[in-house]
């Protein structure tokens, strides 16, 4: 039996606040978005692999997230890894294994960085199964109000933004291209934005919250798995929301 679970650490720089109140009806979960007249800045990480049981929140550092049953079930988990310079379109096996949610009520410019490690086995460290992954379903705006938002297609990517009573969140998705562990032993994925009130200030109150979400797509080799001992195989993830 072959287990591959992601071990998963949350960081926040600065500052380190976490956010979880969710609700479940018949297995359909929705999450309750922050608000606050004081300024904050949250982050969140959802196991996101799912056979309508999962869509858990992951709080707390070195949560594990089991996907080892997903492998030869649902989703198609197992593929041949892409090349490095392939998209999402040109993939043709996987699924999204987590996804991150980023809110807050400040302006300024902000990075989620996403690193991946290879799985290792734990009773034969020398062997290894290796992934692709890549950033997906990216989306901006803010919770509970209609705001406009807007998408332009420039020589550095698609710029997307969302304005909502004077102060705008923006996005540029740049085209960046999936990574694999065996080209790497760390894969590190990075996505950044920024919010501007209309003034001069750092981490000024917006008057809104606003949200960032994105999702991390992945493949895991078969021909690594089909290949490795029977082992329980891990891979250190760690989510790093930063503020500049």
């Amino acid at each position: 039996m072959k287990r591959l679970i992601l071990i998963v650490m949350l960081m926040m720089l600065p500052s380190m606040l976490f956010a979880l109140d969710d609700s479940e009806t018949l297995l359909v979960k929705a999450y309750k978005v922050s608000h606050s007249t004081e300024p904050f800045l949250n982050l969140t990480v959802i196991d996101s692999i799912t056979d309508g049981t999962q869509l858990n929140n992951v709080i707390s550092n070195q949560t594990q997230v089991d996907i080892g049953e997903f492998v030869n079930g649902y989703g198609v988990l197992l593929g041949t890894l892409p090349s490095n310079n392939a998209m999402l379109g040109d993939v043709a096996y996987g699924n999204t294994l987590f996804s991150y949610r980023a809110e807050g009520n400040i302006e300024g410019t902000f990075s989620v960085t996403i690193s991946i490690g290879r799985f290792a086995g734990k009773e034969h460290p020398e062997s290894f199964i290796d992934g692709y992954y890549e950033l997906s379903s990216k989306s901006v705006g803010y919770n509970g109000v209609s705001s406009s938002l807007d998408a332009e297609v420039s020589d550095d990517g698609t710029n997307i933004s969302s304005t909502y009573d004077g102060c705008t969140i923006s996005y540029t998705q740049q085209e960046m291209f999936g990574q694999t562990s065996d080209a790497n032993d760390t894969v590190v994925l990075t996505t950044h934005w920024s919010v501007d009130n209309g003034n001069n200030t750092s981490y000024e109150y917006t008057g809104a919250t606003w949200l960032t979400r994105e999702a991390v797509f992945g493949v895991i080799s078969q021909e690594d798995y089909n290949a490795s001992p029977n082992d329980t195989y891990t891979a250190h993830v760690t989510v790093r929301l930063e503020v500049s």
